[in-house]
């Protein structure tokens, strides 16, 4: 945790800690870890990319060739976040 709703996590947590966590319902069949879930969503991931979901900011922060290794998490500025199909 760096602040009041930022937090840079692995990208190996599963995903029911970061639910726990930030009290977002993030899920997807058959994927375990926070960054699984991210290249759910986003399969080809660079540095920077970001996925905007349930009030949160997610930016790809570190890589190690296709792993994401960590992840920054964000409060939206915005009251309503715009989700990425």
């Amino acid at each position: 945790k760096i602040g009041v709703g930022h937090y840079i996590m692995s990208g190996k947590v599963l995903i029911e800690d970061v639910n726990d966590i930030l009290g977002t319902t993030l899920s997807e069949e058959d994927i375990d870890t926070f960054g699984g879930w991210f290249l759910s969503h986003q399969y080809e991931v660079s540095s920077g990319d970001t996925i905007e979901e349930q009030g949160y900011s997610f930016t790809v922060k570190e890589l190690d060739g296709h792993q994401i290794l960590y992840i920054e998490i964000q409060k939206s500025k915005n009251k309503t976040a715009i989700e990425k199909p």
